[in-house]
């Protein structure tokens, strides 16, 4: 695979998606102007109640042992750094490092979870419960937009943590220098 075609596979797959899932937005439909349709009319209240108490815990329940894991790492961490000052294992120390950052992309990727989904299962319990209004009920569609929405993020989420996907998006937005390379800052600086 080369980066080109890499590339265009991407970018079809994207544009393919997003112009088919578009079209009925666009003209494509049968559904009558006015006409309301919602989750609620598929299945008993009660239903969406225990799904969304369930959905809720499990959700919290990740944050916390995400939090558990992420102050272990920290106290893992400052013992490595302890121990790097008695006599340095890079070796381990990288091991470390990387293991660490593993953690912290999945805590990002449990926070950015959360952040799109909580909303919808606020709105689910409060619909089991018949704590809906209109103004909720007509915005249930957006918070599920929300939360599939963390599927478009997450990519980014895993990627950022890559050093080759943080030199492309640099170059792709100008604000990449070749350091040390004739005529850059970096190297008529180190001239003098």
């Amino acid at each position: 695979m080369k980066p080109s075609v890499v590339n265009c596979m991407i970018t079809f797959l994207w544009s393919f998606s997003f112009t088919l899932a578009g079209l009925p937005f666009i003209y494509f439909n049968n559904w009558d102007q006015g006409v309301r349709c919602s989750f609620g009319y598929l299945l008993h209240d009660w239903i969406y109640l225990v799904s969304g108490i369930c959905e809720y815990s499990c959700m919290a329940f990740s944050v916390f042992l995400y939090g558990l894991i992420l102050k272990t790492a920290r106290k893992v961490y400052a013992k490595s750094l302890k121990k790097a000052s008695e006599g340095p294992d890079n070796e381990r120390n990288r091991k470390i490092i990387k293991n660490i950052r593993s953690a912290k992309v999945m805590g990002y990727v449990t926070l950015a979870l959360v952040l799109s989904w909580s909303p919808y299962k606020v709105y689910q319990i409060r619909y089991g419960l018949d704590m809906t209004t209109d103004f909720t009920f007509n915005m249930s569609g957006w918070l599920v937009f929300l939360g599939i929405f963390n599927s478009a993020v997450n990519p980014f989420i895993y990627a950022y943590q890559r050093r080759d996907f943080k030199k492309g998006c640099q170059k792709l937005f100008g604000c990449y220098r070749n350091e040390g390379q004739p005529g850059s800052k970096v190297e008529e600086s180190s001239r003098y």
